[in-house]
């Protein structure tokens, strides 16, 4: 973690460099590069907590974990205060594309911590700048209408998410081909929009292709690739489905009970305890008994 810590803090020397000198467009990919490093650093450190065992924790290893946690928390109030500084300055100038990329670079460190409602504004300010100032298909257009569609999923709004993603879909196919690993998370993304507004068809199809797609890249055995896989089971069991539901039940079994093997071993939780391990357990058991039910 170390030397993750030591090149985002390299990173955002040099963006800092770069905005005292008026290159906002060059310092704001690296900013926003800073944030998702501390993001990963995040994430990898609270993984390792969940899966020891609190006895397991020595003096040496809280220690490091401290150190690690002040390190980054720092990095990204520096990364934070250098973002609104930028948006600051743009302010005074007119409506313009850099204006764009530093309130998208802000939001994105807002949705990185958590904090929804500063970063939708940010969010919707840029997608009105850029539907003015940048051509309909401009990549970084799409970006941000990802992005505000994620976020506005996050908050189960739905139904403002859903055209989003119905304007971004087609794009990507255009650009990129319909079985571009690129389309598969707006696939499954537009998929759960789909399946919470009831549109069950819909939703099914579009978790098959996505489905379809990360099983060949990234690959079977990606975790992206295994929360499709549960996901489409899901949909499949709502619907009784239960001969196309089984088999995906019994392929994330396979997958969480080798997860969590390993987990214990190292103090982890053990497979008979594990709370989500029990869920597909009971929906694999809903599927076997909805097959013997079925007429011949």
């Amino acid at each position: 973690m170390s030397n993750e810590l030591d090149l985002a803090e390299q990173l955002l020397q040099q963006a800092m460099e770069m905005s005292d000198q008026g290159n906002y467009k060059e310092a704001l990919p690296m900013l926003h590069q800073v944030a998702s490093i501390t993001k990963d650093v995040r994430s990898a450190r609270a993984t390792a907590a969940y899966v020891s065992a609190p006895q397991s924790f020595d003096r040496e290893t809280v220690d490091a974990y401290m150190a690690a946690r002040r390190r980054w928390q720092a990095i990204e109030q520096r990364v934070e205060k250098s973002l609104e500084q930028i948006l600051l300055l743009l302010e005074q100038m007119p409506d313009q594309p850099e204006l764009g990329h530093c309130l998208h670079s802000l939001g994105k460190l807002y949705f990185m911590q958590h904090q929804y409602a500063q970063a939708l504004p940010l969010y919707l300010r840029t997608l009105a700048i850029w539907e003015e100032t940048l051509e309909p298909e401009d990549p970084n257009l799409i970006q941000c209408l990802t992005d505000t569609a994620k976020l506005l999923r996050t908050q189960e709004k739905n139904a403002d998410a859903r055209p989003l993603l119905e304007r971004v879909l087609p794009i990507q196919e255009k650009q990129l081909g319909p079985a571009h690993p690129g389309i598969a998370g707006t696939l499954s993304a537009l998929a759960s929009v789909y399946f919470n507004q009831g549109e069950i068809a819909e939703a099914t199809a579009l978790y098959e292709r996505a489905l379809a797609i990360r099983e060949i890249v990234p690959g079977p055995e990606d975790p992206i690739t295994t929360t499709l896989v549960s996901n489409l089971a899901y949909v499949y069991l709502t619907q009784h489905e239960y001969t196309k539901a089984l088999p995906l039940y019994e392929r994330m079994l396979v997958v969480m009970e080798a997860s969590i093997a390993k987990c214990d071993k190292i103090g982890g939780p053990s497979a008979g305890e594990h709370p989500i391990l029990e869920i597909f357990r009971k929906n694999r058991d809903l599927c076997v008994a909805g097959i013997k039910l079925a007429p011949e």
